[in-house]
């Protein structure tokens, strides 16, 4: 079974960042956490930097294939955690919901003194996808394929998804770019010696 990692509203506020975590949970790369309360925050924080963002689609297909992640209950331990008071619905709802582990940019806001007691790990989004790529690089790749055979904008490649994530994620970025080269090299020799 696959362990449960509670995203944070800034792991899941980069579109592409939050399709390629959404994704690897589809694919059972881990079982994913959230609370309604964080995907608001994420909403609420992309329509500040651009108002005329719709993400009314962007909720109801998170609601569509993850509502059934979402933590309840959780509140009435905000009061006994002690980590940055903003952030401490994220660590109540990651104890609430038995996860081992919180993916967020605020590491700061999640000391270890705070987390540890509860058996919670931090980690950035990037290392988070570093040690996903680890786990499974094939099914990580995988992954890649399927978010960039998504986009809407124009056909994808799987290393188009990679430069957006570049800013986010880049030493993920480079070093599934390597993988994907590689994937592609020992296709090619397959093809040659077929």
């Amino acid at each position: 079974m696959a362990f449960i990692v509670l995203l944070d509203a800034n792991a899941i506020y980069p579109a592409t960042l939050r399709d390629v975590l959404l994704t690897a949970a589809d694919r059972d790369l881990y079982q994913l956490r959230l609370s309604r309360r964080i995907v608001e925050e994420m909403r609420q924080a992309v329509v500040e930097k651009n108002p005329h963002a719709n993400m009314d689609r962007t909720i109801a297909a998170i609601e569509r294939a993850f509502g059934d992640t979402y933590v309840e209950g959780y509140e009435r331990l905000e009061s006994s955690m002690t980590n940055d008071a903003g952030d401490r619905h994220v660590l109540a709802a990651a104890v609430a919901s038995g996860a081992g582990l919180i993916v967020t940019n605020n590491l700061k806001h999640f000391p270890d003194n705070a987390c540890s007691p509860h058996g919670i790990e931090v980690q950035t989004p990037e290392d988070f996808l570093l040690s996903l790529l680890d786990l499974d690089e094939e099914r990580m790749l995988g992954v890649l394929d399927e978010v960039a055979s998504h986009m809407v904008d124009q056909p994808q490649t799987a290393s188009d998804v990679l430069e957006p994530l570049r800013k986010h994620a880049p030493t993920f970025a480079s070093t599934a770019l390597r993988g994907l080269a590689r994937r592609t090299l020992e296709a090619e020799s397959e093809d040659r010696s077929d």
